[in-house]
């Protein structure tokens, strides 16, 4: 379609690619869709905010992961690449860092109730990590968003159950494991 097509059928709701033309100033600026270069498709991705809460707490169980089982790499920088992604999506996103400070002490505090007996710690864990989670955007409550920048409630109840599971079943184990005592000695060498 040229200009003068687009001239002589002004008068009419006329619309270009599916979008309505709302003034003659619009026949001489209209503007072709062009390919988003694969980067930024990749920033974009990261910007979402389900993505980079799932690449933070990822980085975080990774770290965690590291600390538990020295030695083994691949969970370390596995983590470290998750968080430094995370904190790339994050800081284009409007994010609450008291939200995920507290996310951080819930898995400071499993780590410790790893250590300490007692489901004080855990269920401590448990809240400030889901607290967290809520407040780190936009809360799935608020009615007047400006932002309108928040996570999925399933999200939030997935991840959290599956920290909680990681945490009293993974990193307990492994832990328990480091404790028990050594099954070969001197006392059994011939």
């Amino acid at each position: 379609m040229t200009r003068q097509h687009l001239r002589l059928s002004w008068g009419s709701l006329l619309l270009l690619g599916g979008l309505p033309l709302a003034s003659p100033a619009d026949l001489n600026q209209i503007v072709l869709p062009t390919p988003v270069p694969l980067f930024d498709q990749f920033l974009a991705l990261l910007a979402n905010p389900n993505v980079a809460y799932f690449l933070f707490v990822l980085g975080l169980l990774g770290l965690v992961a590291e600390l538990v089982t020295a030695g083994t790499v691949f969970p370390g920088v596995l983590g470290a690449i998750c968080m430094i992604l995370a904190l790339v999506g994050l800081g284009s996103l409007p994010t609450n860092w008291g939200g995920a400070a507290l996310i951080f002490a819930g898995i400071v505090m499993f780590l410790l109730d790893v250590k300490v007996s007692g489901w004080g710690l855990s269920i401590g864990a448990l809240i400030a990590f889901g607290l967290g989670s809520l407040l780190i955007f936009t809360p799935p409550w608020a009615a007047a968003a400006e932002t309108g920048v928040r996570l999925n409630p399933w999200t939030i109840v997935g991840t959290t159950a599956g920290v909680g599971a990681f945490f009293l079943l993974g990193v307990s184990a492994a832990i328990k494991a480091h404790l028990i005592p050594p099954v070969m000695g001197r006392h059994l060498l011939i």
